[in-house]
């Protein structure tokens, strides 16, 4: 399980294309959080890896149970999708 700095690091490398695991080196416009969710703890944790990082928060409308795939198997990303529980963000530890 990574810690904030963690994929903090990691979202601003694959936001330039410098991830190793960014299939093609494929660089984003800007690095999306959902506000409902810690959205406000996530823009801190890039800006203070990159201050210029461009960060949105967005608001989900509509719950995304069966709305989410992925391209190809992330085992870490989805064991930490399932500590998400309605009260918040179960850890084990």
């Amino acid at each position: 399980m990574l810690f904030p700095d963690g994929w903090g690091r990691r979202a601003v490398d694959a936001h330039h294309g410098r991830w190793s695991q960014t299939p093609d080196k494929v660089k984003a416009d800007r690095i999306v959080a959902e506000r409902n969710f810690g959205g406000a703890i996530v823009e801190h944790v890039i800006k203070t890896i990159e201050p210029t990082a461009p960060c949105k928060e967005v608001t989900a409308s509509r719950g995304k149970k069966g709305r989410v795939s992925h391209v190809r198997s992330i085992p870490e990303l989805e064991n930490q999708m399932c500590l998400i529980a309605p009260e918040g963000y179960v850890s084990e530890g």
